[in-house]
C-alpha cells in the first residue's frame, strides 16, 4: 500500500502573534517611553532648581543688608513768603526685601523748619507756590552729606495746587498699598501650589493613565529627589520677606519632610509585600 502524502515539517515555523500579544507589545513600548520622557524632564529640572536656590540663597543676605532707603518727599505751600500748609510722603518697608510703599503723612510738624534749613544749606529762597524737597536727612537735622543726597524745587507758582498734588500722592499710596497685598497673597498661593504639586504629581499621573502604575515607586523616588532640596530651600529663601511668605513656606516645608516619610514608609511596605507575593 502506498504511504500517505505527508508534507515537510517547516525548518522556520511562522509564530502566530494575534492582536492581544501587540496590544501588550504597544502598550509596553508606550510605559517606557514615558517613563524615559519623565527621567530626562525631572533630571533638567532638579539641577535647574538647586542652581537658583542657591544663588538665591547666597545673594539674599547681601541685597538685604545693602538696601538704600528711598528719599522722603516734604511738599508745602508757600505764599510772599509764609507757610500755609503742607504734607510729608514717607516711604515704608512693605516687608520684602528693600520694597518700600509711600504713605501721605498730613501733619506739618517740623516742616516749616526742614524746608526753612534745607533752602538754607542749598541756596534756595522760597517766595510763592508750592515746593516740594525730597531727601533722606531728618526735619530737624542737616549733615554736610545731606546737599548732595536732597533737591529742593519749585512744583507750581500757585499755592492752590497743593490739594491737586496731595490727592495725585493719595492715589498713588492706594494702588501701591493695593499692589503689595496682591503680589503678597499671590507668592504664597503660589509657594502653596509649588509644594502640593511636588507632592501629588505621582499620584496624578497614576490617576489619569493607570497604566502607570506599575511604576509609582519609581515615580515616588523621583518625588522624593525634588522634596528634599524644595524643603531645605524653602526653610531659607524668604528669610529677608514678609511675615506671610515666611510662615507659609516654614509651614510648606515641615508638611513636604512629613511627606517624604510617608512615601519612604509606602516605598519600604511595597517592596515587603511584593517580595512575600512571590514567595
Amino acid at each position: 500500500a502506498a504511504e500517505p502524502h505527508r508534507s515537510k515539517p517547516q525548518k522556520n515555523p511562522k509564530k502566530n502573534i494575534d492582536s492581544n500579544h501587540i496590544l501588550i507589545l504597544g502598550e509596553e513600548n508606550f510605559l517606557i517611553m514615558k517613563v524615559t520622557k519623565a527621567k530626562k524632564v525631572f533630571s533638567i529640572i532638579l539641577p535647574i532648581t538647586v542652581f537658583v536656590s542657591v544663588f538665591f540663597l547666597s545673594t539674599t543676605e547681601v541685597h538685604a543688608l545693602s538696601c538704600i532707603p528711598p528719599q522722603n518727599i516734604f511738599v508745602v505751600a508757600y505764599e510772599q513768603g509764609n507757610f500755609l500748609d503742607g504734607f510729608t510722603i514717607e516711604h515704608r518697608l512693605t516687608g520684602n526685601i528693600c520694597d518700600t510703599r509711600p504713605v501721605v503723612r498730613e501733619r506739618t510738624d517740623n516742616l516749616q523748619s526742614a524746608f526753612t534749613t534745607a533752602s538754607q544749606n542749598l541756596n534756595k529762597s522760597v517766595s510763592t507756590g508750592v515746593y516740594q524737597l525730597s531727601t533722606r536727612c531728618l526735619a530737624g537735622r542737616w549733615d554736610e552729606w545731606c546737599v548732595k543726597e536732597s533737591t529742593f524745587e519749585q512744583l507750581s507758582s500757585n499755592p492752590s495746587e497743593l490739594a491737586r498734588h496731595k490727592s495725585e500722592w493719595q492715589i498713588k499710596e492706594q494702588e501701591e498699598l493695593r499692589s503689595v497685598t496682591t503680589q503678597k497673597w499671590s507668592v504664597a498661593v503660589i509657594i502653596v501650589a509649588i509644594v502640593a504639586l511636588a507632592i501629588l504629581w505621582p499620584w496624578i499621573l497614576v490617576k489619569i493613565w493607570p497604566n502607570l502604575r506599575k511604576r509609582l515607586s519609581l515615580f515616588l523616588i523621583i518625588a522624593i529627589l525634588l522634596q528634599a532640596p524644595l524643603a531645605l530651600i524653602l526653610q531659607w529663601m524668604f528669610i529677608w520677606s514678609h511675615r506671610l511668605w515666611q510662615t507659609t513656606a516654614s509651614i510648606s516645608s515641615v508638611v513636604l519632610g512629613l511627606f517624604i516619610l510617608i512615601e519612604i514608609i509606602f516605598l519600604i511596605v511595597r517592596k515587603i509585600r511584593s517580595r512575600n507575593v512571590f514567595v
